[in-house]
C-alpha cells in the first residue's frame, strides 16, 4: 500500500470517528429527562359554595432583622416604673424633673436673664427629650457601659405636677432596684434662693453591679446655647462642680489668654459610701432684667 493510501484511509478513519463519538457518548450516557412545560390551567371559583369547615391558612414566618449594632448594655430592674415630671417654680427659675435617670432636667428656664436672640428667658436644657442628664453611669460585672436612663420609682415628690416654692427647699427622692437586689437611691434638692442643686446618690449592695467598684454621674448633650450667636457661648461659659468639699472649675478658652484650669475633670465617685454633689452654672456674659 502506498503512502497515499495510507493517507487517504487516515482521514477516513478520522471523520467515522468524529461522526460516531456523539452518539457512543449520548450512549453511555444518556441526557436527564427535560421536565414537561408548564400548561395553562383555567380555575372556576364557586362563589355560592359554602365550606362547612374553616380552611386553616398557615402564615408565612416572619424571619426578624439582626441588628448589628451593639447598644450600651442596660441592666435589668426589678420593676418598670411609668415616667412622672415635675415642675418647680420659684423667683429664680422654673424647673422640670422627670423621673428618668433619677432625676433629669428636662426644662430650666431662668427667669432673670433674657436669651441673646430677644425670643424669651434662657432656657438652658435641650427641649427634643433625647438627651439626659445627672444620670447614674458605670461599667458592669460584664465589662459593658450601662447609662442608668430608665425611670426610677417616685419616693418623694410634691403630689400636684406643678408646685410654687416662695420660700425654703423641696427634695425630690428616686429609688432603682436591680433584679439582683442592688439598689440606687437618688436625691435632688431645689431651693426658692438658690440655682444650686444639691444631688445625693446612694448604692446599695454595689457589688453585684460594679465591675469596678466605681461609677459616673454623666450628662449627655451639654447644655443650650444661651447666646444668639453659639460662638460666645463657647468662649465665654464657665461651668463649676462642687463635689466632696472640693470645687471643679470647667473654663473655656478666652481669645489671648490661658485656659482656664480644669481640675479634676474626670474624677469618679468611690462607692460604698453617702455621695453628695453640687452643681451650678455661671453665665458672666448675661445681665438681668
Amino acid at each position: 500500500m502506498t503512502d497515499t493510501k495510507r493517507t487517504i484511509l487516515a482521514f477516513l478513519i478520522i471523520a467515522v470517528i468524529i461522526i460516531l463519538y456523539p452518539r457512543y457518548i449520548n450512549l453511555i450516557s444518556p441526557p436527564a429527562e427535560e421536565a414537561p412545560e408548564p400548561q395553562d390551567v383555567t380555575v372556576t371559583i364557586d362563589t355560592l359554595h359554602t365550606s362547612t369547615e374553616a380552611e386553616s391558612v398557615t402564615p408565612p414566618v416572619m424571619r426578624e432583622e439582626e441588628d448589628i449594632t451593639a447598644p450600651v448594655a442596660t441592666s435589668p430592674s426589678f420593676q418598670q416604673w411609668p415616667e412622672r415630671l415635675v415642675t418647680i417654680k420659684t423667683e429664680l427659675y422654673t424647673a422640670t424633673i422627670s423621673s428618668g435617670g433619677g432625676g433629669s432636667l428636662t426644662y430650666f428656664e431662668l427667669h432673670d436673664y433674657e436669651h441673646g436672640s430677644g425670643t424669651g428667658n434662657v432656657q438652658l436644657i435641650e427641649s427634643n427629650g433625647t438627651y439626659a442628664n445627672i444620670y447614674p453611669s458605670y461599667i458592669n460585672l460584664d465589662g459593658d457601659r450601662v447609662n442608668l436612663t430608665d425611670n426610677f420609682e417616685v419616693l418623694q415628690a410634691p403630689e400636684l405636677d406643678t408646685t410654687n416654692l416662695s420660700d425654703g427647699s423641696i427634695t425630690l427622692v428616686y429609688r432603682y432596684t436591680f433584679t439582683s437586689g442592688a439598689q440606687v437611691t437618688k436625691q435632688l434638692t431645689l431651693q426658692s434662693d438658690s440655682y444650686t442643686i444639691p444631688v445625693e446618690i446612694n448604692w446599695e449592695h454595689w457589688d453585684s453591679e460594679l465591675g469596678l467598684n466605681t461609677y459616673d454621674i454623666a450628662w449627655s448633650g451639654g447644655l443650650k446655647p444661651t447666646e444668639n450667636r453659639i460662638r460666645e457661648d463657647e468662649t465665654y461659659s464657665k461651668v463649676y462642680v462642687y463635689q466632696g468639699g472640693e470645687l471643679a472649675n470647667q473654663g473655656a478658652i478666652r481669645a489671648g489668654r490661658e485656659p482656664v484650669a480644669r481640675q479634676q475633670r474626670d474624677r469618679r465617685l468611690e462607692v460604698g459610701r453617702h455621695q453628695r454633689a453640687e452643681v451650678s452654672q455661671r453665665v458672666p456674659h448675661l445681665s438681668p432684667r
